[in-house]
């Protein structure tokens, strides 16, 4: 059995319209994040790395706002509320990373 992975694919598409572009999106950046992230250890890609950073914790923000808001809508926040604001604190710490790593040092 072979595993495949294609995002691009038909049956890969984001499903339950913009609630599930909102989670691709979010995951999507997470993921494009860390790999800058990694590449962004090297001293002059920092500023790229922590850019990415930043969309990805705005992305991860945006998500678990729209997934809060619209649970609460339907009046079953009550099943999924403290692993959304475990998420949404998540998103926000790594907001901070990426606006704390496009700081200049004055050193």
């Amino acid at each position: 059995m072979a595993m495949e992975f294609n995002p691009l694919a038909e049956n890969c598409r984001p499903e339950r319209g913009l609630n599930g572009w909102f989670i691709y999106t979010a995951i999507t950046m997470g993921i494009i994040a860390a790999i800058v992230g990694v590449v962004g250890l090297l001293p002059f890609l920092n500023g790229i790395a922590s850019m990415f950073t930043t969309f990805s914790g705005v992305a991860a923000l945006a998500a678990t706002g729209w997934l809060l808001f619209q649970f609460w809508q339907r009046d079953v926040l009550g099943d999924v509320q403290w692993g959304l604001w475990l998420v949404g604190g998540a998103a926000l710490i790594t907001l901070m990373v990426g606006f704390g790593g496009m700081q200049k040092s004055s050193d």
